[in-house]
């Protein structure tokens, strides 16, 4: 797949604004990785915009991650969606519940920096990756086809296994919630995020797609060691 490209390290652009995806491996066990934003304003120096729990961070590139650029992003786009990261920097937490389930409906009030779920989704909150989703989708690019993505039996036991070893994350009633909502609902991985930001091309991506080339996002993170 020669769109699928990664690199790591701080390269000279001569592009003026550049929004992009940064991916890393924080638990190979458990099959965890982190995503976010890079983002290079007016050819100074790369910052990272991400969302690790509850806690957002806006700070300099480290080549401890890779990254790969969203080409087709209209700089009427890419320029104020950099504003919102950056803005977002003066609220260090979001209030919002770690949770794999998106409906896509939630909306994040950057006033307060609380995170107002759809009510119809009482577990629903927000991961490193579907924080990049509902970014994209608030400024009208939709990177993936949400109704195409797949509930997998690999994605089911990572679930089990993320609420059995990090269940200090969650209040006790959310927890029993999220239990009983096992198998509900799909997982977006930040590898399969990256990777629709590799291929995307003003539509969205398909889970097909974005699982496929997610192959060689790991394959390219690998080689590089992150």
């Amino acid at each position: 797949m020669n769109n699928v490209f990664i690199q790591q390290g701080i390269n000279p652009i001569d592009q003026p604004d550049l929004l992009g995806l940064i991916l890393k491996t924080t638990d190979i066990e458990l099959g965890n990785r982190h995503t976010g934003f890079i983002v290079l304003k007016q050819n100074q120096e790369l910052n990272i915009a991400h969302l690790c729990g509850k806690d957002y961070r806006f700070e300099g590139y480290k080549d401890t991650y890779v990254y790969t650029w969203i080409h087709e992003l209209d700089e009427s786009i890419s320029v104020p969606l950099m504003a919102r990261l950056k803005n977002l920097s003066l609220k260090k937490t979001i209030e919002v519940e770690y949770s794999p389930i998106y409906s896509g409906n939630g909306i994040l009030d950057d006033n307060n920096g609380q995170y107002i779920p759809d009510p119809n989704f009482p577990t629903e909150g927000l991961t490193c990756a579907t924080f990049v989703i509902l970014m994209l989708e608030n400024f009208g690019v939709h990177l993936i086809d949400r109704n195409s993505w797949e509930i997998t039996e690999e994605d089911t036991v990572w679930f089990e296994r993320m609420l059995s070893d990090c269940f200090f994350l969650f209040q006790d009633h959310f927890l029993e919630k999220l239990r009983n909502d096992k198998g509900k609902y799909p997982r977006f991985r930040p590898e399969q995020v990256v990777a629709a930001g590799c291929l995307y091309d003003e539509d969205p991506i398909s889970f097909d797609q974005a699982n496929k080339a997610s192959e060689e996002v790991l394959r390219q993170l690998a080689c590089y060691g992150c």
